[in-house]
């Protein structure tokens, strides 16, 4: 009998752990409300700087001093930690900071903004914040800035070596500079940056891409001629990933990564999937391997954007508050380029 209550309680042990286990893959594997996105950056020769974070909406409420209050510990997002890595020592705003991932606490208020790199990267929220794991704590200003629905992460003000990292949520930006300290190497004119989102519950869109400079030079049907292939960037060509099948404006493609090269022209652009993702520019770009070609509209703006950026936003939602689709935007100079991914 004892040997059977043994027996029992072993098959009782391997069942509840099975449970638990399943439980939490099916939790990971949740749609979520604030979906996780991620960005990142390269500075120098090869210092990349990588955020990852989930996106709350504002959805008509009072967000700062309200949903997120002041003077009080915040996990900067949603969900888990928002977390800032670095693969060689930089500076944050003049101050030293190791190489390494850390959990990106904020404390917000209405007149400076303290930004915590703490060294517990894997942690749920800020419940469990030690202040005794801080490896920096710096003081920033935040500044107004246009409406944004998603809260989101961006780089702007690249400088070779350097570049501001900004938050931005509802109409508020906060920026802060990071500069690497590894100066040796050959430094890109473009430099090469990455942006991620998942809409759903796991379907993961990212571009990769390197970022030109407007420069004083004129864009549009000057350095990138009208109705000639571009590479969508500079350097190796911009490419495009889909964990999961996808329409792309009212099409369906397939999962995978592709090149994605593009026909600008001042009423209209051709957006082609083309499934050879690993040519350097559109020299040898082959239209028999496209996967997919679309057109969309292109966008004046009203403000410029020096560098060639990448947003993943414009999200909308299900019936459940779940994003479904996003839109894929290329920004620069005075001119966006949306184009629309839902899921199928």
């Amino acid at each position: 009998m004892a040997k059977l209550n043994l027996k029992l309680s072993g098959i009782l042990l391997i069942a509840i752990t099975a449970f638990i286990l399943l439980g939490n893959y099916g939790y990971s594997q949740r749609p979520r409300v604030s979906p996780m996105a991620g960005v990142s950056q390269t500075l120098g020769e090869a210092t990349e700087v990588i955020v990852t974070y989930s996106r709350p909406a504002v959805k008509g409420r009072t967000i700062w001093g309200d949903l997120v209050p002041f003077d009080k510990v915040w996990r900067t997002g949603a969900n888990e930690a928002t977390t800032i890595s670095f693969t060689d020592d930089v500076l944050i705003e003049g101050k030293e900071l190791k190489a390494g991932k850390y959990a990106l606490f904020t404390i917000p208020a209405q007149k400076a903004w303290t930004l915590i790199f703490n060294k517990q990267s894997d942690q749920w929220g800020a419940f469990k914040y030690n202040p005794g794991q801080d490896a920096l704590q710096i003081t920033v200003k935040p500044e107004t800035s246009a409406d944004r629905e998603w809260m989101q992460f961006h780089f702007e003000k690249l400088n070779g070596t350097s570049a501001n990292a900004v938050l931005q949520w509802d109409k508020l930006q906060v920026p802060f500079k990071i500069e690497t300290q590894k100066k040796d190497g050959e430094v890109r004119a473009s430099l090469k940056a990455e942006v991620s989102q998942t809409i759903g519950a796991a379907t993961k869109i990212s571009v990769v891409y390197s970022r030109p400079g407007v420069r004083g030079r004129e864009i549009w049907g000057g350095l990138v001629p009208y109705d000639k292939i571009w590479r969508t960037g500079a350097n190796e060509n911009t490419t495009i990933t889909f964990s999961e099948d996808v329409m792309v404006e009212g099409k369906k493609l397939a999962a995978g990564t592709y090149g994605l090269h593009t026909i600008p022209s001042a009423e209209e652009w051709t957006i082609i999937f083309n499934n050879n993702s690993t040519a350097w520019g559109s020299f040898d770009y082959n239209k028999e391997e496209d996967a997919l070609r679309v057109t969309v509209k292109p966008q004046s703006t009203d403000t410029q954007t020096e560098w060639l950026t990448f947003f993943i936003d414009g999200m909308e939602t299900d019936s459940n508050n779940v994003p479904n689709k996003a839109k894929v935007r290329l920004v620069w100079n005075k001119l966006e380029v949306p184009i629309l991914v839902a899921l199928l």
